[in-house]
C-alpha cells in the first residue's frame, strides 16, 4: 500500500491541491462569523418560537439605541440641525426601516377645528417648554438636564440579516459621525453586541489559531532541529484544516464561538501523528538501509497505532452527533472529519518528506533525579494532591453556570465603551419586549386590554429594574389625554373610545403605532428599557415581571416576553 501511495503522491497531492481550490469560495463563507440565536438554540426551542412569532407579527426586532449627547444642551440650534441632518441620513439608509427621534416626532394637540399633529422641529414656541407639556415623549427622547437624547434605529426585517449587520452598524456609525462629533455619538443594543461578539470572535479565531502553529513550530525546531519535520506537519495541519472549513461552508455553515476551535484542535492532534511518524524515523536512525525504506518502515510500524487512536478521537467527537444542539452536532462532526483528514495528510505527506530526513537531533531530559527527588517527599506530595483535591472539589461547589454577553468582550473594545459612555449619558438603556394579547379576540383594544395594560406598565415602571417603557398602552393612553383631557381617565375604560383614538393615533403617529401595534391589531406591544443583566439575573427579573403581569391582567389577557431574551 505504501509503495503504492508513494508512486501516486504527486498525482494524488495535485488532487487535494485542485480540491483546496475548488473549495475556496466555501472557506470565505465559513469565515464570516455568526452567533445568531438560531446557531445556539434548538430548532424547536419555545424561546425561539417566541422570537419568530415576534417576527412574524412585528417585523425585524433589531433596534439599534444612538445616544447624541452635547454638554451646551440638545436644543442649541447646532445641535438640533446635526439631529436633523442625521435622523434624514439615516433614515434614507437602505436596510433601515424607521428612526425615532426629537427630530421626527410629532406633537398631538387639540384645535377648535380638531386633533392637530405637528413637528417639534416646526414648533413657533420654544421647543423645550413645549415638549415638557408631553412627559411620555419627554421621558423618552431625553435625559434628565437635557443634554442627551436617545434615537431608536429599526432595521428592516431581512432573511440574511445576521451576515449583514456588521455591515449595516458600519453605515450608521459613519452616517452618525458624519455629523456629529465622534465622541458624542455611542450606539448600543443586542444587535451592537453580537457583532462585537462576531468581530471578536474572529480576532480571537486569528489569535489562538497563530499561537497554535507558533507552539507547534517551536516544539518541532526544539524536538528535531529538521526542516523537513518542520514542513510535514504544517503541510499536514494546514491541508486540513483549509479542507475541513471548506467542507463547512459548503454545508452552508458560518464559524461561531464554538467552530472557531476546530482549527486549533486539528493543530494539536495532527501534530500528534507527526510525531509519532517522526519518532519511529528516529528509532530507525542506525539502520543500514537507505533513507527511503527508513521512511516506509516507519510508516508502516505505526499505521495501526495512528489508526486506531484516530477512530477512537474520532469516535469521541462523533458522539456529540447524539445531542440536540444543532452547534454541538457540527462541532463535532467536522472535528472528526478534520481528526480522519490529519491521518490522511499525514501519510500522504509523509512519503513526500520523511524520505528526505537525513538528521534528526537527539533531544533527552534525565528524569532519574526528578524521580528520586519526588519519591524521597512522597508523604509531602501526598499532602499537596490532598489539599488540591479539597480545593478542586470546594472549587466545584461555587461555579455558577450563568453569562454576561458584555463580559465576552475585551474592556477597551468599541462597543464596551459606547456601551459605558451611554450608561454615563443616559442611564440604563438595554430593550426588552412584551406582547400582550387578548386571546380569542383579533384586537388588543378589546374590553378593558388598554387600560390594563396602562396599569401594567405604570406596575413594571416602578421596579429598579425598569428605566423606561414605551407601550402601546401609554401611547393610546396620551393621545386620549391630549383630545379628552381629564375625561381620559374614564374613556380608557370604553372599548369605542380606545378603537377610535387607536385610528387618529396610527393617522398622525403611522410609524409609532407600526412600531407598538401589529398590522391586524391584535397584539400590542410594551418595551421595557433597563440595565444589562446575566442570564441568571434576567432570569429573576422575568420572574417578577411575570408575577405582576399575572396579577394585572385579568379577562384572558396575557403578556409573553417576546423578541430577543
Amino acid at each position: 500500500m505504501l509503495i503504492r501511495l508513494y508512486t501516486l503522491r504527486v498525482v494524488l497531492l495535485v488532487a487535494v491541491l485542485l480540491a483546496c481550490v475548488g473549495l475556496t469560495p466555501s472557506l470565505f463563507r465559513a469565515l464570516e462569523m455568526n452567533n445568531s440565536l438560531e446557531v445556539w438554540f434548538l430548532e424547536d426551542a419555545p424561546a425561539l418560537q417566541v422570537y419568530r412569532d415576534f417576527q412574524e407579527h412585528f417585523g425585524s426586532d433589531e433596534v439599534i439605541i444612538m445616544i447624541y449627547h452635547d454638554e451646551e444642551g440638545i436644543f442649541t440650534s447646532s445641535s438640533l440641525n446635526r439631529l436633523e441632518a442625521t435622523t434624514a441620513a439615516l433614515d434614507s439608509l437602505p436596510d433601515v426601516a424607521n428612526v425615532y427621534g426629537l427630530a421626527n416626532v410629532r406633537l398631538l394637540e387639540r384645535t377648535p377645528v380638531g386633533l392637530r399633529a405637528s413637528l417639534l422641529l416646526d414648533s413657533l414656541g420654544p421647543m423645550e417648554e413645549r415638549l415638557a407639556t408631553y412627559p411620555w415623549l419627554e421621558e423618552h427622547f431625553l435625559n434628565e438636564d437635557h443634554t442627551a437624547t436617545r434615537l431608536l434605529i429599526q432595521l428592516k426585517a431581512s432573511g440574511n440579516l445576521d451576515t449583514r449587520r456588521g455591515k449595516i452598524i458600519r453605515e450608521i456609525r459613519e452616517v452618525a459621525e458624519s455629523y456629529m462629533p465622534p465622541p458624542s455619538v455611542a450606539l448600543g443594543g443586542v444587535g451592537v453586541i453580537f457583532d462585537g461578539l462576531n468581530e471578536v470572535s474572529l480576532q480571537e479565531f486569528g489569535k489562538f489559531l497563530g499561537l497554535a502553529y507558533l507552539v507547534m513550530f517551536l516544539l518541532l525546531i526544539v524536538l528535531y532541529r529538521n526542516g523537513h519535520v518542520v514542513l510535514l506537519a504544517l503541510g499536514v495541519i494546514t491541508l486540513s484544516s483549509y479542507i475541513t472549513l471548506g467542507f463547512y461552508g459548503l454545508a452552508g455553515l458560518r464559524l461561531n464561538m464554538m467552530s472557531t476551535l476546530v482549527p486549533v484542535i486539528l493543530t494539536l492532534l495532527g501534530l500528534i501523528d507527526v510525531i509519532h511518524i517522526v519518532n519511529e524515523r528516529a528509532h530507525l536512525a542506525q539502520s543500514s538501509e537507505d533513507n527511503f525504506r527508513k521512511a516506509l518502515v516507519s510508516l508502516k510500524n505505526v499505521w495501526r497505532p495512528c489508526l486506531f487512536t484516530t477512530l477512537t478521537t474520532m469516535a469521541g467527537f462523533l458522539s456529540l452527533l447524539l445531542t440536540p444542539m444543532p452547534i454541538l452536532r457540527q462541532f463535532g462532526l467536522f472535528s472528526a472529519i478534520g481528526v480522519f483528514l490529519c491521518l490522511i495528510f499525514t501519510y500522504l505527506l509523509g512519503v513526500f518528506f520523511l524520505p528526505r530526513v537525513n538528521h534528526l537531533a537527539k533531544f533527552k531530559i534525565s528524569t532519574a533525579g526528578l524521580w528520586a527527588a519526588l519519591y524521597q517527599r512522597k508523604t509531602a506530595l501526598g499532602i499537596l494532591a490532598l489539599a488540591w483535591t479539597v480545593a478542586s472539589l470546594i472549587g466545584l461547589t461555587r461555579i455558577k453556570v450563568d453569562t454576561y454577553t458584555l463580559g465576552y468582550l475585551p474592556e477597551d473594545h468599541r462597543v464596551v465603551k459606547d456601551h459605558e459612555q451611554i450608561l454615563e449619558h443616559w442611564g440604563d438603556y438595554m430593550p426588552l419586549d412584551f406582547l400582550i394579547q387578548v386571546p380569542d379576540t383579533t384586537s388588543v383594544f378589546k374590553g378593558e386590554a388598554v387600560a390594563q395594560g396602562v396599569a401594567l406598565t405604570e406596575s413594571w415602571m416602578k421596579m429598579e429594574a425598569v428605566t423606561g417603557a414605551l407601550s402601546f398602552a401609554t401611547f393610546t393612553h396620551a393621545g386620549m389625554e391630549a383630545r379628552y383631557g381629564s375625561r381620559a381617565e374614564d374613556l380608557i375604560h370604553s372599548e369605542a373610545a380606545v378603537r377610535s383614538m387607536s385610528r387618529l393615533m396610527r393617522r398622525y403617529y403611522p410609524d409609532f403605532h407600526r412600531y407598538l401595534v401589529d398590522s391586524s391589531g391584535a397584539f400590542g406591544r410594551i418595551t421595557l428599557f433597563g440595565s444589562m443583566a446575566s442570564a441568571e439575573e434576567l432570569s429573576v427579573i422575568m420572574e417578577e415581571f411575570m408575577a405582576i403581569a399575572d396579577t394585572t391582567l385579568t379577562g384572558g389577557a396575557r403578556a409573553v416576553p417576546s423578541g430577543y431574551l
